[in-house]
Parts: C-alpha cells; sequence; structure tokens
C-alpha cells in the first residue's frame, strides 16, 4: 500500500460573499473530493456539502470489501444517489429550487487512482515534471471546442465559460465521468474548482506546485496566486503526493 500525503483549502476568494465550495480529506478512506455548488448562497453550499457527506458515506461502508467491488460502477452509482438526494432535497425546500454541484473525486484502491467528475472541477496528475489533465470539463465552451465549433483561442474571449452542461442534483439522474490511473512513487494529483482555473494557466498551475517546498506550500503559493490574479470566484484545491 502506498503511502498519500494530502493538504486541502477553501478559500472564499476577492469577488463573492459566501464560499459556496465544499472539500473533502479523508486519509483513512483514500477519499479525496472538491465540489464547487450553485444554485444561491443558501442553495450552492447545501448541495456541495450534501455530495460529498454522501459520498464519503457511500465508500465509508465498502472499505472492508477494497478488492473485491468494481470501485468505477460503485463511484457511479454513490455520485447517482447524491443527485437523487440533492434533487429530493430541493423539491422539499423552495429556497433551494435549481441548486447543483460540480464534484470531482479520487479515490485510492489497490494501486490505482479512480477519479470521478462531473461538471468543470478538474483533476490534474504531476508526473516527473510535467502536469497533465485528466478530467474533460462537462462546459458548455469546452463542447464547443471539442465539436470544433470553436478554438481554444476563441474561447479565451468568451463569456459564458462557466456555464456547465453536466451537475449533481440539479436533475434527479447525473452521467458520471471515471476514468482510472495507475499510481507511481512521487506522483502528485491535483483536484481543484474553477475558481483556480479561471485564474491561472496550467503553466502558471504548474509554476506553483513546482515552487513549493512542501505539498501545503504549494496549495497555499496556488490560491495566493488565484487571489493575485482576481479571485474572481471560490478557490478550492486539493494536492496529493503518493509516496
Amino acid at each position: 500500500m502506498k503511502k498519500i500525503t494530502a493538504y486541502g483549502k477553501s478559500d472564499i476568494g476577492k469577488k463573492r460573499s459566501s464560499n459556496q465550495d465544499s472539500i473533502l480529506v479523508n486519509d483513512k478512506l483514500g477519499l479525496y473530493a472538491v465540489a464547487d455548488g450553485m444554485g444561491g448562497h443558501k442553495g450552492g453550499e447545501t448541495a456541495s456539502s450534501m455530495a460529498l457527506d454522501v459520498l464519503n458515506t457511500a465508500v465509508g461502508k465498502i472499505t472492508d470489501k477494497k478488492g473485491s467491488i468494481q470501485v468505477a460502477p460503485f463511484l457511479k452509482e454513490a455520485i447517482s444517489l447524491a443527485s437523487m438526494k440533492i434533487y429530493e432535497r430541493s423539491l422539499m425546500d423552495e429556497s433551494l429550487r435549481g441548486m447543483g454541484t460540480t464534484l470531482v473525486a479520487l479515490f485510492f484502491d489497490d494501486g490505482n487512482a479512480y477519479i470521478a467528475q462531473v461538471g468543470d472541477s478538474r483533476v490534474y496528475l504531476y508526473r516527473d515534471g510535467d502536469l497533465w489533465k485528466i478530467t474533460e470539463d462537462h462546459s458548455l465552451i469546452n463542447e464547443q471546442i471539442r465539436s470544433g465549433l470553436i478554438t481554444r483561442q476563441e474561447a479565451e474571449k468568451l463569456t459564458y465559460k462557466n456555464v456547465i452542461t453536466r451537475s449533481v442534483g440539479f436533475e434527479e439522474m447525473v452521467s458520471v465521468d471515471v476514468y482510472t490511473r495507475e499510481v507511481d512513487p512521487g506522483d502528485m494529483f491535483l483536484l481543484c474548482s474553477d475558481g483556480l482555473t479561471s485564474m491561472l494557466s496550467d503553466e502558471d498551475i504548474k509554476k506553483a506546485i513546482d515552487s513549493g517546498s512542501n505539498i501545503s506550500e504549494s496549495v497555499d503559493k496556488l490560491i495566493n496566486k488565484a487571489n493575485d490574479a482576481g479571485g474572481a470566484d471560490n478557490i478550492s484545491v486539493i494536492l496529493l503526493k503518493v509516496e
């Protein structure tokens, strides 16, 4: 079993009056997640925290069965359950109508990292000095890029970058992408909300990770740089290192 060192932090940013992001760092389970809520102050906070609570509880119930379950289908099922619970909660409270959340989660099992994603929060792999984006944003702008309607350069000038095409809880059912990566000693994984990636380029993110003497310092540098660049949204970052 490889040792994982992790550090996470969520910051309100410079422009928001509340923090609708939630983060989960559970070293005991080997489970880490970032959720970026939407639906107003109350709705966003409720959706993001509910999603992580449901996921954490579900994973906690199967830890004794590690190695004997199919992890990818299980993660999809757990996040689908979270979506159903959030949606049902929104129907019970008028002030929560329309709430939802992005979700990226990373679960370590048997030498593999299982990454589940809905929305435009991201997971990156940092290996041998290079930074690779593992996830694909579920956003209107990314779908237009992938279909060839616009270029990445054109996308930089558009104003609807934060329009997402999938979220947990906005509808009862949700489609979840799951990626599997074998992990090597020295690998680092970055989980983050778009409050980081909308402010910093991938190259800026790589430089901030490089400049930290440890993972907690790198996380602080990432958040500080995003705030220095304008801090237009809540900023949530988890950095993990495989020893």
